[in-house]
């Protein structure tokens, strides 16, 4: 039997029956708790993730009574989390320096499209000096 207890650190954990954890547990819906087939569910079937494994809440019978524990929850969301948490990716606006070279790298690729010569533009800075 040692062999089963170091395999399985829920056996090593305080264990909950699932409806003493489903108190402890915050509900996605405010002001209800979660519900126990909730946790029957995870148990059972686990939840798919966007990788397509699927993980199960731990949790062992004991006297008829599927108990867990609040750690095995933990580790349960914690295998939900992607490796590496997405950071929103915030795109820096350009300086109205970089849109006027912008500006310029784009008129002069249309104008040698539509073989116009580059000198029939003028720029805010050379209009200003003149």
């Amino acid at each position: 039997m040692p062999q089963l207890v170091d395999s399985l650190p829920l056996l090593q954990e305080p264990r909950l029956t699932l409806a003493e954890l489903a108190r402890q547990i915050p509900s996605q819906r405010p002001g209800k708790r979660t519900h126990i087939e909730t946790l029957r569910r995870w148990c059972s079937k686990g939840i798919r993730l966007a990788t397509g494994q699927r993980i199960r809440l731990e949790s062992l019978r004991e006297c008829g009574k599927l108990t867990s524990s609040l750690a095995a929850y933990h580790r349960f969301i914690a295998a939900q989390q992607p490796i590496a948490p997405l950071q929103p990716i915030v795109a820096a606006m350009p300086t109205p320096s970089q849109r006027e070279r912008e500006k310029q790298l784009a008129r002069q690729k249309l104008d040698s499209l539509l073989n116009i010569p580059s000198h029939g533009h003028q720029t805010p800075q050379s209009r200003s000096t003149s």
